[in-house]
């Protein structure tokens, strides 16, 4: 965990349209009030669920609001971080500003071999299990 980092254990995701032309009711910032949801921008795929070697150091990006996730006809994935066994969801504002979290192990060197199977033939059980966490994917209207 990084300096400052907070792991996130529960609470209700929060956020605004900012810029985005849309008005924040017309599209939750959160599937369900009592759960607390991670959005992660773009498809489902094995890669798009697995760190970026030697850039995602700190773990793989996701946000609290679909509104910085993702642009007007982008989807995200909407995670439940609760549902993370090895896995973790790190509050770091540092990386990427109000409302970014970092998804890691904890563990520096397990992150780096995790991050080192990115476009392989056979998904690392990290990214299995941040797949087993997505709870629905969502389209922000353009």
């Amino acid at each position: 965990m990084g300096a400052g980092g907070v792991v996130v254990i529960g609470g209700s995701a929060t956020g605004a349209a900012i810029g985005t032309g849309i008005a924040a009711a017309a599209f939750p910032t959160s599937i369900d009030e009592d759960r607390f949801t991670l959005y992660r921008g773009g498809s489902a795929t094995n890669s798009n669920l697995t760190p970026r070697p030697g850039k995602d150091t700190d773990g793989l990006t996701a946000w609290n609001s679909v509104f910085s996730a993702t642009k007007p006809g982008g989807k995200a994935q909407v995670i439940d971080p609760s549902l993370f066994v090895n896995l973790q969801a790190v509050y770091t504002p540092q990386h990427g500003g109000v409302g970014h979290y970092s998804i890691t192990s904890g563990n520096a060197a397990t992150d780096a071999q995790w991050a080192a199977t990115r476009g392989g033939e056979v998904p690392h059980p990290l990214t299995l299990e941040l797949r087993a966490a997505i709870i629905t994917e969502v389209r922000l209207p353009k």
